[in-house]
């Protein structure tokens, strides 16, 4: 496939890679795991968690707040996970990105 024959990108927000520490919760234990990359509208984290797709999770993520999403996808060495959350915090989440890669 050429570059003018891939598919158009499907994501609504850009990904941003950030060193922030972050818990993940499932079914109340917690995990401590690492930031693969963020954007407004969920995380990919490194962790050899595999919990099921569509699991509900709780994702703390350092200097940026706390985030009820669910597992949309497995990674090689990690998972995805979509935020459950309405579109103004969304907004809220890229400005604190954006303050954060400024201030490394």
């Amino acid at each position: 496939m050429t570059a003018s024959e891939a598919p158009p990108e499907r994501r609504q927000f850009k990904r941003a890679q950030l060193p922030n520490d972050v818990v993940l919760t499932i079914d109340g234990h917690r995990h401590p795991c690492s930031l693969i990359d963020i954007s407004g509208g969920g995380v990919a984290l490194w962790t050899d968690l595999r919990p099921d797709i569509g699991k509900a999770v709780f994702v703390e993520i350092e200097d940026m707040g706390d985030y009820q999403g669910r597992v949309v996808r497995h990674l090689e060495n990690g998972i995805g996970v979509q935020f459950d959350i309405e579109e103004g915090r969304k907004f809220e989440i890229i400005n604190k990105l954006t303050e954060n890669l400024l201030s490394l």
